[in-house]
């Protein structure tokens, strides 16, 4: 009776962590000003799970409903947004990195030469 009643409250305590999602919101800003649309930001965990989210015309960008983990960043863009330097295109090279945690939360990424 023991190992059954133990099971259950150690399942409970790593459901509510497992199950639990994030929201992102933030932009992206190059030597200061909010790049254009024409981007998109794509986020990649170390379990390999991958999303994206297209950018707006005043720089900004939002993640809804996404497992809460760490996750490596990429900025990929197009004409439009102009050129960033080519290190911020890939998650191996660009540096950055973002926290999701349960809830909401605001995150800028601010880009240099």
């Amino acid at each position: 009776i023991r190992d059954k009643t133990k099971a259950p409250e150690s399942k409970e305590t790593k459901a509510p962590g497992s199950k639990e999602n994030g929201q992102i919101t933030g932009r992206v800003v190059f030597d200061g000003k909010p790049i254009p649309g024409g981007f998109s930001v794509t986020l990649v965990s170390s379990k390999g799970t991958h999303v994206s989210s297209a950018g707006q015309k005043d720089g900004s960008f939002a993640f809804k409903d996404i497992p809460v983990a760490e996750y490596r960043v990429a900025i990929i863009t197009d004409t439009k947004a102009g050129v960033l330097p080519a290190r911020y295109g890939s998650v191996e090279t660009s540096g950055l990195e973002i926290r999701v945690q349960p809830g909401k939360q605001q995150v800028d990424l601010n880009l240099v030469k």
